[in-house]
């Protein structure tokens, strides 16, 4: 077993207090440990705010005692002699605070060799809980029932025994209103049709607002998340609400959990998830706009644009998959993307890190369809309910009407449409014709001996060196709407937009 010393040995200097034995009654004590399971690790520590080790006595019970004596309601053990405190599990690099095999949690404890510790970056982890069971019949129920026998039992005692069965069924009746209203869904919203799904693997599966109640119910969780402004609600560890608009972090409708067994901390009659795992409801306004597995939102892409044969690539091996055009943005959505490819003149779109767009027509540097990646995985930064690819993998998209031969005369590639802002983007030579086509004119500026090659308002031709008075690659427009006078089936600029190609 590999130990490291995180920390040098700091001598307890109180003295372990014992935890009390599981009672065998059926209603919870009250707060108890109870296991979180067994998390990945790494120098960002799942639990980070406390830490100590122990080369002699370390077991489980002096881990979990010594964070609640320092106030923390986390605690977990690894390597066998280390102990890690804190409020809450933070997920940070290298999946760390995510759920690991319980088989890596299996390093013996220096103090109780019986039982395990941890592991090699694996921590086993404890949460300071009110974990309460199943309520069982109590006895008062039997006597009662006793009673009411013996008392219609009675010849003498027939109006007694009315009145009782009548009280009992008056009972009856408001203890089955009562439960009915306990257990309703608030209107508009329904019990997700998989109610128990697994916490996320790298986060919180519902990433929007959240808050804890020692009076916990279904309804408090749903009104909180509905007034601010969110369509999922899930319930954890019996007192703990979050929201959201769809499942993230590797949570999916799909991923079924046999854990919520809670009850909600504000009533015994329902149940509010339990350990990593969330009793969930959903908006029924929300379900036609969410994806089958609540991963994402069910999204209306520009016009002609559509998800490529494989919606998520690797980036490529070489330099980027898509190296045409880009740009970058703290709002970014996917039609934001596709919208600036489309001015472009490229067919595809690509979306990278939550906030990169990347656009060409083909892929390159090792980019490939037949390369998949399951990476796509990050939010937009503008938009919470879509994903805009992930680490070095590409959400793709393609508008194949914008496919177009990329070398013509000389080697010109298609630049996309830019606007012209105070004059003439392009002041070299110029030529003007009923018959213009592309290949008309980048054959005559490449004979002139232009870099640049533009076409404009379907029948103009201007060539350049560099872009001018104000024009730029970056200043892209969607006013290349106008088909070349030559040739019907190609696109010759705009008002004041320039369809460019570059030698």
């Amino acid at each position: 077993m590999f130990a490291y010393a995180l920390v040098p040995l700091i001598p307890l200097l109180w003295s372990p207090t014992t935890m009390a034995a599981p009672t065998s009654r059926s209603v919870s004590s009250g707060y108890r440990w109870v296991s979180n399971g067994c998390l990945l690790d790494s120098w960002n520590r799942a639990l980070g705010a406390y830490q100590y080790i122990d080369e002699v006595s370390m077991t489980t019970q002096s881990c979990q005692t010594t964070c609640q004596g320092k106030g923390y309601t986390y605690a977990g053990v690894e390597y066998g002699n280390q102990c890690f405190c804190d409020n809450y599990v933070t997920y940070g690099e290298w999946s760390s605070g995510a759920s690991a095999a319980e088989a890596d949690c299996n390093d013996p404890c220096v103090g109780n060799t019986t039982e395990n510790c941890g592991g090699d970056w694996r921590l086993r982890s404890f949460r300071w809980t009110n974990e309460v069971e199943a309520v069982t019949p109590s006895s008062t129920s039997t006597s009662a029932t006793s009673s009411t026998t013996s008392t219609a039992a009675s010849s003498d005692s027939s109006s007694v025994a009315s009145s009782t069965t009548s009280s009992t069924a008056s009972a009856s009746s408001s203890t089955t209103a009562a439960s009915a209203s306990a257990t309703a869904v608030p209107s508009g919203w329904s019990k997700s049709s998989n109610p128990c799904i697994a916490e996320g693997t790298s986060g919180r599966a519902l990433a929007g607002a959240s808050f804890a109640s020692s009076s916990m119910t279904w309804t408090q969780c749903i009104n909180h998340c509905q007034d601010a402004g969110f369509t999922i609600a899930g319930l954890e560890y019996s007192s703990e609400c979050y929201c959201g608009n769809i499942l993230s972090n590797g949570a999916s409708l799909t991923k079924t959990s046999s854990s919520c067994y809670m009850e909600c901390s504000g009533n015994s009659l329902t149940t509010c998830g339990g350990p990593s795992a969330l009793s969930l409801f959903v908006s029924d306004a929300a379900l036609s706009t969410l994806s089958a597995d609540l991963t994402s939102k069910n999204l209306v892409l520009s016009t002609g644009w559509s998800a490529a044969s494989t919606a998520c690539i690797a980036e490529g091996s070489s330099g980027r998959a898509l190296d045409s055009a880009s740009f970058a943005g703290s709002a970014m959505t996917v039609n934001k993307c596709l919208n600036f490819c489309q001015g472009k003149g490229y067919q595809y779109a690509g979306l990278e890190y939550s906030s990169e767009c990347y656009c060409g027509d083909s892929l390159v540097n090792g980019g490939s369809l037949s390369i998949s990646s399951s990476n796509c995985n990050m939010l937009c930064s503008g938009d919470d309910t879509s994903f805009c690819g992930g680490s070095n993998a590409l959400q793709l998209y393609q508008n194949p009407s914008l496919a177009q031969e990329l070398t013509l005369v000389d080697n010109y590639k298609s630049q996309g449409c830019i606007q012209e802002v105070s004059g003439r983007a392009l002041t070299g030579a110029s030529l003007t014709g009923s018959d213009m086509t592309i290949d008309k004119c980048v054959t005559y500026c490449a004979q002139e001996g232009f870099t640049y090659a533009g076409l404009e308002y379907a029948s103009e031709c201007y060539c350049g060196n560099t872009l001018s008075n104000g024009a730029a690659i970056s200043s892209y427009s969607n006013q290349c709407n106008m088909a070349c006078a030559g040739n019907s089936a190609e696109v010759c600029g705009g008002p004041n937009a320039i369809s460019l190609w570059k030698a």
